[in-house]
């Protein structure tokens, strides 16, 4: 992602889609998601200085380990098979592809999670949903529905 305007918050900043073309941070972050990102380290005249890991899809193990643990997806129950793996820290944000920051999410809760103020995260293992002040101004969590007896 690069720096928005002088003078405007960087936070606030614009990504480039691969024609070229700014779009927005919150659709760069969705398209990076979904996306096999290489994060570079560039120097003068672009030059790469370093080059990061790209393994930000999901392995078999983890796959099966992420099944496993949250039984479908996590926030609504879809069986496996309609679920992919989340990185709760995005990847593109450095986050790691391991099971202390995937959560398994059907397209559906992936949208919501992405599009909305409903954060998640993983406490000792137990996935945990915080939804938004306008749905619960206390903003109590709620454990992944597949781990509501643990």
């Amino acid at each position: 992602m690069a720096a928005g305007d002088e003078g405007t918050d960087p936070e606030l900043g614009f990504a480039y889609a691969h024609t070229g073309i700014a779009i927005s941070p919150e659709s760069g972050r969705r398209l990076a998601c979904d996306a096999d990102i290489t994060p570079m380290l560039l120097g003068r005249n672009s030059v790469p200085l370093n080059v990061a890991s790209t393994e930000r899809l999901l392995p078999a193990h983890l796959r099966k380990a992420l099944i496993a643990r949250d039984k479908g997806c996590a926030r609504c129950g879809r069986p496996p098979r309609w679920c992919r793996g989340h990185h709760v820290t995005h990847w593109a944000d450095g986050g790691d592809t391991c099971l202390e920051n995937c959560v398994l999410l059907c397209d559906a809760c992936h949208r919501l999670i992405h599009h909305s103020d409903w954060e998640e995260r993983i406490t000792d293992g137990i996935v945990e949903f915080i939804p938004p002040a306008y749905r619960d101004p206390e903003r109590r969590t709620i454990r992944g529905i597949n781990q509501l007896a643990a």
